[in-house]
This record gives structure tokens, C-alpha cells and sequence, in this order.
């Protein structure tokens, strides 16, 4: 092998862990969104048992929801979906988020 081989091979390689790094990361950063949100609409449910400011919360929650679909169209596109057509079934809803 000549000097320059073994340097697209090192190259290589290390666009490689470098592109296996970033795709773990995003898996990573996408589980932990998928589980706040999780924990937010329990949270807005618990205040909405209890009376509470709960309009803010699920204000917050779908705002965070949303975001999340669009960044992550297929990683629970039924919740997606239901998401978008209760926006778009709510005149309250679909005057704040258009």
C-alpha cells in the first residue's frame, strides 16, 4: 500500500465513526424529546384534574408536539397525524397554530 491509501483509509475510518457518532446522537436526542413529551402531557393532564393553569400547559405541549413532528415525521406518525387533525378540527386551535 502507498502513503496515500493509507491515508484515504484513515480518512475513511474516521468519517465513519464520525457519521456512526451522529446518527447515535440524533437516536439519542429524539428518545429524550419523545420522553419529555410524554412527560408534559401527563403533567397537563394532572392540571387539568386539578384545575390548575392547564390551557397554558397543552398550549406548550402542542407547540413541543408539533415541533417534534416536523423534525421526526415517522417516529410516531399516528400521534402526528391525530396531532394536526385536532389542530385543524379546533377554530380555537388552528387561529394559533396555522
Amino acid at each position: 500500500m502507498n502513503r496515500i491509501q493509507v491515508i484515504l483509509g484513515v480518512v475513511g475510518g474516521i468519517l465513519l465513526i464520525a457519521i456512526i457518532a451522529y446518527i447515535a446522537n440524533e437516536e439519542y436526542q429524539k428518545q429524550q424529546w419523545a420522553e419529555r413529551l410524554s412527560t408534559g402531557h401527563t403533567e397537563c393532564q394532572i392540571l387539568r384534574a386539578s384545575g390548575d393553569e392547564w390551557i397554558k400547559c397543552e398550549l406548550e405541549y402542542i407547540q413541543e408536539a408539533r415541533e417534534f413532528c416536523w423534525k421526526y415525521p415517522d417516529f410516531n406518525r399516528d400521534m402526528c397525524v391525530n396531532l394536526e387533525k385536532q389542530i385543524e378540527e379546533s377554530p380555537e386551535l388552528n387561529k394559533i397554530f396555522p
